[in-house]
């Protein structure tokens, strides 16, 4: 009988393997149960804004008139808002060639690809093996051996290593998405604000070739007034050198237009001549976009902001990385086995069976030359590098919005006063124009008339682009109507 067998039989060697395998699993699973919550390191908790003052507002008077101008519209889709095809065309066109957003989105399939394999580290990884090999020396018969195998393992996570790896790859990716964002959001501003140049330096243009038409008309008068001795050489001199630098103003203007539309044709790959032609059609007209409505208080911008999230999870994954790096002091427990089948053949007979083993394995670190204690401390040490580069970024990210409020607000305030400027100019030198063709004005009158209202209609111009930079500057800062919830879905969704 089974029971009476010896301890050297064939059943009694099966019988101690068996009762050492139950011993060791048995062991297993005390140990499991006694350290399957054992997670060494700290506990993440994200960073909170830096305090404003006792309510965290914004800290400027003007941002309820900001609030006040109009009812506002969705950040997402505020560009819409500024009834511009071309410009609504060159941001849709900059955003599928840009070799930034390439980059980022590539970025994200390589984070992801790594999630998938931190998370394959979680359970068991087994690997098949096979061979054959012919076998002769001198002075022996020949030997033929084949074989085939599994090899199987499972490192337990016994102190949360595993799983803070999963954590910190997860966080990793997560970055790496709202860096997407925020390349989105930074290449359309972008290219918002090289295309509200343009538009200003087409209106300049028009401004400038007026000017030149104008004292070129009066050039050719003064000159028959000079032959008909009315009026002195000096004047004819003194129209020639304004209608020169005037010319020289308009020249340069036209290169700096130039260079806006090659800017475009490099953000969005069209050819300089398309844009030339389709710039052209509205040359000098502004976009005039609706103003969105602040409500968020900084406290909110770590969630809004893709770049301020980006950082976030870095300094997350940071985190993970000091419990790994805890958890590589500790001891090691892996469980590994295997199973396999061979067979040998020699002069005519031949030998097989089934091969098999299983066993626990504990490491424990012993000496290393502090080598993990150090690790550890260069984990730490990143953390608080991340930490304070996200404390740095949340207190910046604060600046730009209210610095952007109070500048947009500022031409805001200015516009009125730069309107009534460009029309008094105005009826100034058109007085000044009718009293010199009568003559009863001097040319000097005119040409400073003709001066101070070019220079309000290109003021009022500036005046306008910095209304609508600071607008577009605005929404960057507000993180340009992204959120968290679309996060994930819009990045998965751009390339499989």
């Amino acid at each position: 009988m089974l029971k009476n067998s010896s301890p050297n039989s064939l059943f009694g060697r099966y019988h101690n393997v068996r009762d050492a395998s139950a011993k060791a699993l048995t062991l297993t699973i005390l140990i499991l149960a006694t350290t399957a919550c054992a997670t060494v390191g700290p506990t993440y908790s994200p960073p909170s804004a830096p305090s404003l003052g006792a309510k965290d507002s914004w800290q400027i008077s003007e941002a309820a008139k900001l609030n006040n101008r109009s009812a506002g519209v969705a950040l997402l889709d505020w560009w819409k808002s500024f009834n511009d095809p071309l410009l609504l065309e060159l941001i849709a066109t900059a955003q599928t060639s840009s070799p930034s957003l390439a980059v980022a989105l590539a970025r994200i399939d390589g984070a992801r690809s790594a999630l998938r394999v931190s998370e394959s580290g979680a359970g068991p990884n087994a690997n098949a093996s096979t061979g054959f090999q012919r076998q002769k020396t001198a002075g022996s018969p020949g030997l033929s051996v084949a074989q085939i195998g599994i090899d199987a393992g499972w490192e337990i996570d016994l102190f949360g290593a595993v799983k803070r790896g999963n954590n910190a790859a997860l966080a990793q990716l997560e970055s790496s998405q709202a860096d997407w964002h925020a390349t989105h959001i930074s290449l359309a501003s972008e290219v918002a604000n090289v295309y509200v140049a343009l538009k200003t330096c087409e209106a300049n243009q028009q401004i400038q070739k007026l000017d030149v038409s104008s004292q070129t008309k009066t050039l050719e008068l003064t000159q028959l007034k000079v032959k008909a001795g009315f009026s002195a050489p000096a004047d004819a001199s003194l129209l020639r050198a304004s209608l020169a630098n005037s010319r020289n103003q308009l020249t340069e203007l036209e290169t700096e237009c130039a260079t806006l539309i090659n800017t475009l044709s490099l953000l969005t790959q069209i050819s300089p001549e398309t844009i030339t032609a389709r710039s052209n059609a509205a040359a000098g007209a502004l976009p005039k976009p609706r103003t969105f409505v602040v409500t968020i208080l900084p406290a909110q911008l770590l969630t809004q902001r893709p770049d301020l999230l980006a950082l976030e999870r870095q300094l997350a994954a940071s985190s993970e990385q000091i419990g790994i790096a805890k958890a590589n002091q500790l001891p090691r427990f892996t469980l590994s086995g295997n199973i396999g089948f061979s067979a040998t053949r020699i002069l005519g007979g031949t030998n097989d069976g089934l091969n098999w083993g299983f066993g626990p394995t504990l490491s424990l670190p012993i000496f290393d030359g502090g080598r993990r204690a150090a690790a550890a401390d260069g984990a730490q040490a990143r953390y608080n590098e991340f930490e304070a580069q996200v404390q740095g970024r949340l207190q910046a990210a604060i600046a730009e919005v209210q610095e952007a409020m109070i500048r947009l607000n500022a031409a805001q305030a200015r516009e009125a006063n730069a309107l009534n400027a460009v029309a008094d100019f105005e009826a100034f030198y058109k007085a000044a124009d009718t009293r010199w063709s009568v003559g009863v004005g001097s040319l000097l009158e005119l040409e400073e008339a003709r001066r101070l209202a070019a220079n309000a209609k290109v003021g009022l111009l500036r005046l306008e682009q910095n209304r609508l930079t600071q607008s577009i500057n605005l929404f960057k800062a507000l993180g340009g109507g992204w959120d968290t919830q679309s996060l994930a879905n819009t990045t998965s969704g751009a390339k499989k």
